[in-house]
């Protein structure tokens, strides 16, 4: 974690623009979801005698509630952090 608030802030933000990313790659794959094929899973796996799939979603991959929450955290205290860093 950088020193300056407001490079702390500029790698929060590329950060949480990273978890986005993912998410908005696994939405558009799950727009045709009757051709996409679930990976990666421990309990099931969808696909394998299905249909031929165009696309496949890892799930090891997926970002979790708790990644979304910790960069979503982790950019708000940064954005505070170089808000307050301004203001003195």
């Amino acid at each position: 974690m950088p020193d300056d608030p407001v490079e702390e802030l500029r790698q929060a933000r590329a950060h949480v623009e990273r978890v986005v990313a993912r998410v908005r790659g696994i939405a558009s794959k799950l727009e045709d979801w009757e051709h996409v094929m679930l990976t990666g899973a421990r309990r099931f796996s969808v696909g394998a005698s299905a249909p031929p799939r165009r696309a496949a979603i890892n799930l090891e991959l997926w970002p979790s509630a708790e990644e979304i929450d910790e960069a979503l955290t982790r950019y708000e205290r940064a954005r505070s952090a170089a808000r307050r860093q301004q203001g003195n």
